[in-house]
This record gives C-alpha cells, structure tokens and sequence, in this order.
C-alpha cells in the first residue's frame, strides 16, 4: 500500500498507475502477437525495462520568506531578518550598485529529515515548517548611506543590520525678493 501525503504524491501516483497500465497492455499485446504466430521468421525481442514516467506535477521546490523589519533614525538604517535555524554561514549578504538594492539570501535547511535520511524507518507526520532557500532584496538610497558602514549580527536568530547613513550638509540660503 503507497502512503500519499500530499496533493502531488497523489497525481504522481496516478500518472504512475497509468503508465504501469500502458507498459502491462503493451506486453500482453506482444505476447499475443508472439502465440499467434510461432513459426514466424521474425525474431523477437523482450525487454523487462519500462521506460521512466515523466510527471506533470512536481513537488516545488522549497522557498522560505522571511520576515523583515526595516526602520530609520535621524543617522542609521535598521533591518531585522527572522532567521531562526539559520547559521551565518548559510547567509549572504551583497549591495547591488546597479539597482541600489541590498540583498539578503540564503539557506534554511530541514535539519530534521537530514537526520532522518540515516533512518529510512521515520515518516513525517506533520509539516509546517517552512525550509528553503530564501533572497530579500531592500531598495535604499545609496546617496543617503554610507556603504562602508554595513554591519551584520546574528543574534538568537535575528539577523541585524545597521548601516549608517551619510552627513547631510544643510545649507541656509537667504533669499531676497524683489
């Protein structure tokens, strides 16, 4: 008995019975054709592979959002990433001078089912979890930031990021009316 756990394993199981059909009424048309005509001076061939189904519906492949809060002072950018499992070397950090954008990316393994890969007796039960692959992309103004004042910590699975912002000259011009 297959056990299915979610929509996609259903439709694979079903694209897979229907190609099992097709390759058993295959063959009993050979051996058929084979009975039908023993002294025949045609050689024939039996192949015991069939050949590999191709799916429609695959499994997507795993992407995790996450969470961003992004808040200004009078002279500093702040943005908090929700990171939990993550490392820090499963993160990237990079500014794109091009579009102006800073683009926080990564990785959040299930580190569950990579121990559950050494046990092939385990089963997921529930999965809510989301694991994944992940790219934030901020938009900043980089004529307001300093670039070489981004820093990056990870903390109780919060990532901080303060950059701080460039002096702005004010200047006081006294215009005359006439």
């Amino acid at each position: 008995m297959t056990t299915l756990y979610n929509l996609y394993d259903f439709i694979n199981y079903i694209e897979r019975s229907k190609e099992n059909e097709k390759v058993a009424s295959k063959k009993q048309k050979i051996d058929h054709n084979n009975k039908s005509s023993p002294n025949s001076n045609t050689p024939t061939t039996s192949s015991t592979t069939t050949a590999t189904p191709k799916y429609k519906y695959q499994q997507p492949i795993p992407s995790y959002d996450p969470n961003v809060d992004i808040y200004e002072t009078k002279d500093t950018v702040y943005i908090e990433l929700e990171a939990p499992g993550i490392e820090k070397s499963d993160f990237n950090i990079d500014w794109n001078s091009n579009t102006s954008k800073l683009i926080i990316s990564g990785v959040r393994k299930n580190k569950i089912s990579q121990l559950n890969n050494d046990n092939n007796n385990s089963k997921l039960l529930v999965n809510e979890l989301e694991h994944g692959s992940f790219k934030r992309e901020i938009k900043l103004n980089s004529n307001l930031i300093d670039l070489t004042t981004i820093n990056a910590n990870l903390v109780d699975g919060v990532l901080f990021i303060k950059i701080s912002k460039k002096p702005q000259n004010t200047l006081n011009i006294k215009v005359n009316i006439q």
